[in-house]
């Protein structure tokens, strides 16, 4: 069927009028939403093919409605590259959309106290944020609620989390430790540590159930707080492959800690896997370029971070289209973690290194 002749840009009420449905309807349609009947989703759809509707001018509505273009994205630190994939993800995302992101970085050690970029954020005017784990964060957490009530979607993106009171893009990293755990006794390992900045987080907690669950004992190493995460956990590993009952293998809470374990283990002698085997977490850069490649898991950012963009968008959507609804639930989505079996891990020798 020909194109018809239309005034200006093809509309969402174009497309609805050619279907035979509401605006919202469609809107709801091109989403993917629930509640959208498949015959009705199916002529919206074609609908839209048959005009050659790509999308609604957001940017358009945006200069009408005073709907704002910027979306902040919070960060840890580019150090980890883990954080830099994820902002690079972000970005990509919320470009296709025409959306600019701005990201800022708050160290960890400054969580409790620094309040200064969201209330820069309170008076710039940003469609949404994408905010780390909330876990210890009580002093912010008024200050997100009041982005939320001026518009602002904010959502949580880190580890599988309880929190509610925000839409989430977590990942399971329980499984993740599992499956670690898992494969390294499958390797004949029965001393298996964890080093860690928290013996309280979701993955030091999994990490514990894991090993208790083959009656092993845990072996808990801790990186202290407030001081950079590199230099600290070098100076642990090496207490750690210094110790007399040192490990036969350790999962690290993330790639970044575990590369200083690696070269901790160099400059000790300590051979990886021979000597040792260790796990990283997150697969991030390092872990694919290390030498050997490090046995990781892998926890998909890529998805998450163009999750997270999408239900900023999805939210902006509804509010210009009139469908929002403040009873709904907040958004959660879980990814599942995989585990990267590379070279850092090999079965246990008795007669390995002591």
């Amino acid at each position: 069927m020909p194109r018809p002749v239309t005034h200006g840009p093809v509309t969402i009420e174009h497309v609805a009028r050619r279907a035979g449905v509401s605006p919202s309807t469609a809107s709801r349609a091109l989403r993917n939403a629930p509640g959208v009947h498949a015959h009705t989703r199916e002529l919206v759809l074609t609908a839209a093919r048959e005009l050659g509707f790509t999308g609604p001018n957001w940017f358009a509505r945006g200069l009408r409605t005073g709907e704002s273009r910027v979306i902040a994205v919070e960060i840890e630190s580019f150090t980890n590259s883990y954080y830099a994939e994820l902002a690079e993800a972000i970005e990509g995302r919320a470009r296709r959309d025409g959306f600019l992101v701005v990201i800022t970085t708050v160290p960890a050690s400054e969580v409790d106290t620094e309040e200064g970029s969201l209330r820069q954020l309170l008076r710039s005017g940003v469609a949404g944020l994408i905010h780390r784990p909330l876990a210890g964060w009580e002093r912010r957490r008024h200050l997100l609620r009041e982005l939320c009530a001026r518009g602002v979607t904010v959502v949580i993106v880190g580890d599988d989390l309880t929190e509610s009171e925000f839409p989430i893009v977590g990942v399971d990293t329980s499984l993740g430790v599992r499956l670690a755990v898992d494969h390294l006794y499958s390797l004949g390992h029965r001393a298996i540590g964890f080093l860690s900045t928290s013996d309280t987080c979701d993955r030091a907690v999994s990490y514990q159930a894991s090993v208790r669950q083959y009656g092993l004992a845990e072996r808990l190493y801790l990186v202290p707080g407030g001081l950079p995460v590199t230099g600290a956990a070098y100076q642990i590993a090496l207490a750690l492959l210094d110790s007399a009952d040192r490990p036969s293998a350790v999962l690290c809470f993330n790639d970044l800690i575990a590369v200083q374990l690696v070269q901790a283990a160099r400059a000790r002698g300590v051979r990886v896997p021979e000597d040792m085997s260790i796990v990283g977490f997150d697969d991030n850069a390092e872990a694919r370029l290390l030498q050997p490649a490090l046995t990781t898991v892998r926890i998909p950012k890529a998805e998450m971070g163009a999750k997270a963009v999408e239900i900023i968008i999805d939210a902006i959507a509804k509010r210009l289209q009139g469908e929002a609804d403040p009873e709904d639930k907040p958004a959660r989505v879980v990814y599942p973690t995989t585990l990267e079996v590379r070279g850092s891990t090999a079965p246990w020798r008795a007669n390995r290194m002591s």
